[in-house]
């Protein structure tokens, strides 16, 4: 008998996979965002900023898919780091809008950082294979919606 022990046998888990892939694609746009000086979640923001100027902190959680104090915390940071300024609305001071500062105008031509990103995650695949893989994690996300609406 030996006393070396056996891997543990993973699951042929979807979740896990997507897990994993999740995670590698994180820590790769991290790894090419920081010579930018820019995290994913900054990065996130700003690509809806760059594309529209002038967001409430609402449109900003909605784009990003977090609730609207999150976004907020986020976006003092990304103040105070000097990458966005805050205003409020003259009419309702409830309402903020959120603007780009010059220096995060200066990486605007980040704007389609998710596209190197695509061609690095597909590298090796056919187009119809990567449709087919947008097709299917996206069909496996409404799934995953379903059930959590059915939960509630």
């Amino acid at each position: 008998m030996s006393d070396r022990q056996e891997a543990p046998v993973y699951l042929d888990s979807i979740g896990r996979y997507i897990g994993f892939a999740h995670g590698s694609c994180g820590r790769l746009c991290e790894k090419l965002l920081e010579p930018h000086g820019l995290s994913l979640r900054h990065w996130v923001i700003l690509s809806a900023l760059w594309r529209q100027d002038g967001l409430t902190i609402g449109q900003i959680a909605q784009y990003y898919h977090v609730n609207p104090p999150a976004a907020s915390r986020i976006l003092n940071r990304m103040e105070k780091d000097g990458w966005v300024r805050k205003k409020s609305d003259v009419a309702d001071k409830r309402t903020t809008f959120i603007f780009l500062t010059p220096k995060a105008k200066e990486k605007s031509h980040l704007v389609d950082f998710y596209q190197s990103v695509n061609d690095h995650l597909s590298e090796g695949f056919s187009e119809q294979e990567q449709r087919q893989v947008r097709d299917l994690l996206s069909r496996m996300g409404a799934n995953a919606q379903k059930v959590m609406q059915k939960l509630g």
